[in-house]
């Protein structure tokens, strides 16, 4: 076990890798019985609604039927869930941390995306107040957390049911202005220019060729320029969801992302008139838009966008401005377009709304838009997403990686509504697959997935469930042993400082490991640690990596065992160091983190002298 320097203990189930489910009944598989891995299966979570949006319960197994690109499967599993049934997570020991979300009741859980990098400024004062309206009212337990996006994700408010700290944090969010999102022509300071430039050209066009080829090459690089900031809003918006899809993870059955958002394209054709290259500007985000499917579906979320502008009308352009000739308003826009800013509006508002109500089908959520009353909007869709049917099929073999495979619910019984996840796709999206005997997956720190895991203060990924049991030492040297790293002791070792020794305790229904041609189980997994200071600047760092290839007997009996992993850290007596931990599967790229102060770790029960 190249990398590793301190004694590992292990136990590793293998599982599936995303799809794995109790088998019907409730019994579980005896893990003696074989080393293989169990098959996957699709899960497909259902919400049947009647006419009138009513939610529709108590239907047989018998009712439903699912195909796969057409052809029919056979149902493993079928389950109803009427948002009941859902256990809490206790609290972990004293002294012990743990990233497994700490869920407080039986109530679904929600998660609130608050979108201000993709919102305009003068429709988030209002979303604010109408999701401040649904606290108000929401009903007693509910669980829900809160991120906002800008720049970066970030979040407000944990799974909490308490509805003071929710209202503290819609509060304090404020409204956030877009440094790139730009949605009226008229507002641009290019097109003001081009304005001026076009009075030029229309006074004396003969003498003007120069100024309207100067003009013509501005909008084109404009149009370029336009793009790459859509196209940047797309990248953080995607790499948001991705890390909300990896927080809820670890959380049992379907959860609702109900996402705030007023723009969101996927196809950019920003100026498809524009003079010069009928191409400029475009471009086609759609195969990170699967990567993101993948992901969500693996963590089984559902998205429900909601248009956070309400009922929006198209800008109109002033009187002046329509009784300018078609000529004149081409050299100013760069476009053939009869009415520039309505134009570019209908067409940016219709192709938000197509992507964001096509998220909604792949996921199984329900889009709302051009409705002014988002808080019974929300009401509508926390409903619906609470009580659905899951659904279980074991996929045909075959498929290629990013190739959606379509699914298809149906109903003996006509005239109800199905919500469901359209399409799913193969891990190889989200990952490249990785076999015994193979090339060894690249490692963890090359993963850009992993990286953003690991960013100081981002929500904790719960794909791989660990604690973390610090314990403080006054002396963990062993004789004759060979030299291994203290974390933080380049830093810190000449300040008054502590040294512990933190056991990370992983949960084994969360790893991966796969038989090889060589009868032995495989898995390959990445143990981190980073140390940040209060700004997030890095000061300290080591990845481990652990290629395991395990005989039966010996995987057998670390079945029973556990796993665990040590690592070395030292931290400053005093000090607002943030620690963060992190392990990844590179089998399946699953990801966990925890995240925990120095202070928590000074003032840990589990700290004690040796």
């Amino acid at each position: 076990m190249r990398g590793l320097t301190l004694a590992m203990v292990f136990s590793l189930v293998c599982f599936a890798k995303t799809q794995t489910v109790t088998p019907p009944g409730g019994q579980k598989e005896n893990s003696d019985a074989t080393l293989h891995a169990r098959a996957q299966l699709v899960v497909v979570d259902v919400v049947v609604t009647d006419r009138r949006g009513n939610v529709v319960h108590s239907l047989p197994e018998s009712e439903f039927s699912v195909f796969e690109d057409k052809a029919s499967q056979t149902i493993k599993s079928f389950d109803e869930h009427d948002g009941s049934e859902a256990s809490a997570t206790p609290a972990a020991a004293p002294g012990v941390f743990s990233n497994a979300p700490l869920l407080a009741g039986s109530s679904p859980v929600d998660v609130l995306l608050l979108d201000s990098l993709n919102t305009p400024p003068e429709s988030q004062s209002f979303l604010r107040d109408q999701l401040v309206s649904y606290v108000d009212h929401a009903k007693p337990g509910m669980r829900l957390a809160i991120f906002v996006l800008n720049t970066r994700l970030r979040m407000l408010q944990g799974l909490t049911s308490d509805p003071v700290l929710l209202k503290a944090a819609l509060i304090r969010q404020g409204v956030k202005f877009s440094p790139l999102l730009q949605r009226d022509l008229n507002d641009s300071a290019v097109h003001e220019v081009s304005k001026m430039m076009t009075d030029i050209i229309t006074s004396t066009p003969m003498e003007n060729k120069l100024t309207e080829q100067v003009q013509s090459m501005m909008l084109d690089t404009n149009a370029r320029e336009t793009s790459e900031k859509t196209v940047m809003r797309v990248q953080l918006t995607l790499a948001a969801l991705d890390e909300i899809a990896r927080y809820l993870a670890g959380i049992p059955g379907r959860k609702n992302l109900i996402w705030f958002s007023g723009a969101f394209p996927t196809t950019i054709m920003r100026d498809a008139q524009t003079t010069g290259t009928v191409f400029t500007g475009n471009a086609n985000m759609q195969d990170e838009v699967n990567k993101t499917l993948a992901l969500l579906a693996r963590s089984r979320v559902a998205i429900s966008p909601v248009d956070a502008r309400g009922l929006e009308v198209a800008p109109e352009a002033g009187v002046s401005e329509r009784e300018e000739s078609p000529n004149t308003q081409k050299l100013t826009y760069g476009t053939n377009a009869v009415n520039p800013r309505d134009t570019q509006f209908l067409h940016d508002v219709e192709g938000e709304h197509i992507t964001m109500q096509g998220m909604a089908e792949a996921t199984g959520g329900i889009a709302l838009f051009d409705t002014n009353g988002l808080t019974n909007a929300m009401e509508k869709v926390s409903a619906a997403a609470h009580s659905y049917y899951t659904l279980t099929y074991t996929p045909p073999t075959g498929g290629r990686p990013g190739v959606p495979r379509e699914i298809t619910v149906k109903l003996k019984q006509s005239g109800l509504h199905l919500a469901y996840r359209r399409e799913y796709f193969s891990d190889a999206t989200v990952y490249e697959p990785w076999t015994p005997g193979g090339a060894a997956p690249p490692p963890g720190g090359s993963s850009e997935a992993v990286r953003t895991a690991m960013g100081p203060y981002a929500a904790d990924a719960t794909e791989v469930l660990f604690n973390v049991s610090p314990r403080k030492v006054t002396d963990a040297a062993v004789p004759g042993a060979a030299p291994v790293k203290w974390v933080g002791e380049s830093a810190f070792g000449s300040v008054p400082h502590a040294q512990y020794l933190v056991m990370l305790s992983l949960d084994p229904k969360t790893v991966t490991f796969t038989e090889g041609a060589d009868g032995k189980m495989h898995g390959v997994l990445d143990f981190i640690l980073i140390v940040y200071d209060q700004k997030g600047k890095q000061i300290d760092a080591k990845l481990d990596r652990a290629a395991l290839a395990l005989e039966p007997e010996h995987f057998k009996k670390l079945l029973a065992d556990g796993m665990r992993f040590r690592f070395n850290l030292v931290l400053p007596s005093e000090g607002d160091e943030v620690i963060r931990f992190g392990v990844h599967d590179a089998m399946t790229d699953h990801i966990g983190t925890l995240e925990l102060s120095a202070n928590a770790i000074r003032n840990s029960d589990a700290t004690q002298a040796q």
